[in-house]
């Protein structure tokens, strides 16, 4: 009788834990794998702001270097992340600004070679209920906030990210309709004269 226990409860342990968990490490490789692989990204956002405010658009990533954000709804913005220059564009205003890039973590998804290491910390990694869940920030600048990255897992598709600044309040972005590998157009990453932008909209 002893030994059918022994039997039984081997049984329970080997069926309710089949594999052995991966590590942090591990998951946080196969995290930075599979943004390697990604030449371009385009897909609609929906964007929810610290006090529940809303706002959609189109995303564009192409690596190395370019990101482009167009808010379409409620307020129209463009912001072009080219190399080592962000641009911001309000439709409204009719008025472009610069800034240097660096200052954002999100940036890191269009460096050349995606690093989950050295310049980045991982702060946190699961994986659990068909989703990986990762946290870093910065290594130097961990006071200045952190991003964190949702990614299904079959097949491995990266479907959110939040935002957390030095007061913790929180921007969450959500992808959907991603398509990934298409031949994006150089101008999509070049912010142009904003009489341009202009003549465009009266146009309709």
């Amino acid at each position: 009788m002893t030994q059918y226990k022994t039997i039984v409860l081997f049984a329970v342990l080997f069926f309710a834990f089949p594999c052995v968990a991966e590590t942090q490490d591990e998951i946080a490789q196969k995290a930075e794998d599979y943004l390697n692989g990604i030449k371009t990204m385009q897909a609609d956002f929906l964007q929810v702001g610290p006090s529940g405010d809303e706002s959609t658009g189109k995303f564009y990533l192409s690596r190395p270097g370019k990101i482009r954000w167009e808010y379409e709804m409620p307020s129209r913005i463009l912001i072009i992340i080219n190399g080592s220059l962000v641009s911001y564009y309000d439709y409204e205003l009719n008025q472009v600004s610069h800034a240097p890039s660096g200052s954002n973590l999100a940036e890191f998804l269009a460096h050349d070679k995606i690093l989950l290491s050295g310049d980045v910390k991982v702060l946190s990694a699961a994986e659990e209920f068909g989703l990986i869940t990762i946290t870093i920030t910065q290594s130097k600048k961990t006071d200045e906030g952190n991003l964190t990255l949702i990614f299904s897992d079959s097949p491995m598709m990266l479907k959110k990210m939040i935002v957390t600044d030095a007061a913790e309040k929180e921007t969450q972005v959500t992808f959907e309709n991603q398509a990934f590998d298409l031949s994006l157009e150089k101008d999509l990453f070049i912010m142009k004269d904003p009489n341009l932008f202009k003549k465009k909209d009266t146009s309709h």
